[in-house]
């Protein structure tokens, strides 16, 4: 008995001092973002340039396809964002991955799509293989788009490319080499015979300004207009194949109408919503400069309305609204945030629910590894919500949340194509062997 003690202690030592090393590197990870340093620049993409004079028929060869079985007429999409791995197979990964397989293996999706920060690691090769081997082994289809944390080590965004290749149910490409990002690209959703049916777009929503701006401010970039220029492009050249194609977009940072939608659901403009905001309310510290900043609830890109670091801003939600194309737009981030609505302009901006165990809320309760609680409050400022899954509470209902996963369901039929259903899994739920639909939104 005394020996299995002894192991005990020694195997929970082992697991703090990994913890430590954890949070430390996050306070590297955000040193990188107070001055404003983008480790990934120079974007690299596919390696190919694209214009707009380029011929759709040979970009829509090349594109990735997701086949669907004979005669399947919907579309069912698994969410995973803010994974935020450090190593795959210890730690609280563990409870991560065991949430993900959990959730394949109840309510198994045609496709999953990782929304960004996947990991957030100074062991970022091994964490990122680690989980392509996990989807290889499940057989499931996935797509990725980069968050603000995946290369913020030694992993840059194009090492990430050469390791997703090797790999059969990732979905990935890199995108035109020659604009902002390095995770825009569609996936084109075909039946049996290969018809076109349906597309999902992914949008890099890229990491933090280019040039320092406020520095020693969190500060975020956002989506370049020429990025818009390119989607619309694409959604152009989809419609000269199937002219009432259908899509969802996917990308980590939401962008600055989702701000808008929460402002229009507060003042009653926007009624068809589900699920809510909790991240407002707290101090951004800076460590290293000691300057303060104020965290909307809605951390949209750049975090102030006013900014425009290359031309974005509303570009390509503009673009979204104007092509009638897009219905969903799926986003992470913000981690407990679940907020999902219908906005002014019939644009369905919704928030998945955060998987990842190794990020905030960090820990289970008040009474778990007590002792750092002082540190990364000191460190973060965080507030109980975000330390404490016990305290990530529906205001409505006093339920706690905890984490879990997002779906959405596309209907593909010719009697009600494009109708979407979107709802959360919780881990509890899928570990009793149950889809407890939660934060349900059907538009």
């Amino acid at each position: 008995m005394a020996t299995t003690e002894k192991k005990l202690k020694r195997r929970n030592g082992w697991c703090i001092a990994l913890a430590v090393i954890m949070i430390l590197g996050g306070c590297i990870a955000i040193h990188y973002a107070a001055c404003g340093i983008t480790p990934a620049e120079n974007y690299y993409g596919n390696g190919k340039e694209w214009k707009s004079t380029d011929s759709f028929a040979e970009y829509y060869d090349s594109m990735p396809t997701l086949k669907l079985a004979e005669e399947q007429t919907s579309l069912k999409i698994m969410q995973i964002t803010d994974a935020q791995i450090k190593f795959g197979y210890m730690t609280q990964d563990v409870e991560t991955f065991d949430l993900l397989k959990k959730a394949i293996a109840v309510n198994r999706p045609d496709i999953a799509v990782v929304t960004g920060d996947l990991t957030l690691s100074i062991f970022a090769k091994g964490a990122v293989e680690y989980f392509c081997d996990f989807m290889e082994e499940q057989q499931v289809y996935w797509a990725f788009v980069y968050g603000n944390h995946d290369s913020e080590y030694g992993l840059s965004k194009y090492r990430h490319s050469k390791i997703f290749d090797r790999y059969k149910y990732c979905l990935f490409d890199g995108g035109p080499s020659n604009i902002k990002g390095e995770s825009n690209y569609f996936v084109k959703v075909v039946d049996s015979r290969g018809d076109l049916l349906y597309a999902l777009s992914m949008i890099d929503s890229n990491m933090y300004p280019d040039v320092k701006v406020n520095s020693g401010h969190l500060l975020y970039d956002e989506v370049s207009a020429e990025q818009a220029e390119w989607y619309a492009w694409n959604v152009q050249g989809l419609r000269t194949i199937k002219s009432d194609i259908q899509s969802s977009l996917f990308m980590h940072m939401p962008f600055r109408a989702y701000a808008d939608m929460y402002n229009d659901i507060q003042s009653g403009v926007v009624t068809k919503s589900s699920g809510f905001i909790l991240e407002e309310g707290w101090t951004y510290t800076n460590p290293f400069s000691g300057k303060s900043t104020e965290m909307p609830g809605v951390y949209f890109q750049t975090g102030n309305i006013s900014a425009d670091y290359d031309g974005g801003g509303y570009a390509l939600y503009d673009k979204i609204v104007e092509l009638g194309c897009t219905k969903a737009v799926l986003a992470g981030h913000d981690h407990v945030n679940n907020l999902r609505g219908v906005d002014k302009n019939g644009v369905m901006l919704a928030y998945g629910r955060c998987c990842g165990y190794h990020t905030y809320p960090f820990f289970k309760d008040e009474n778990e590894l007590k002792w750092l609680h002082p540190f990364v409050r000191s460190l973060f400022n965080y507030t109980d919500v975000q330390m404490f899954r016990s305290k990530w509470i529906d205001p409505e209902t006093g339920r706690v949340l905890g984490k879990g996963v997002s779906y959405l369901e596309v209907d593909l039929s010719a009697e009600n194509y494009g109708a979407c259903h979107m709802y959360d899994v919780a881990h509890e739920s899928l570990s009793s062997g149950v889809v407890d639909k939660e934060y349900v939104l059907d538009f």
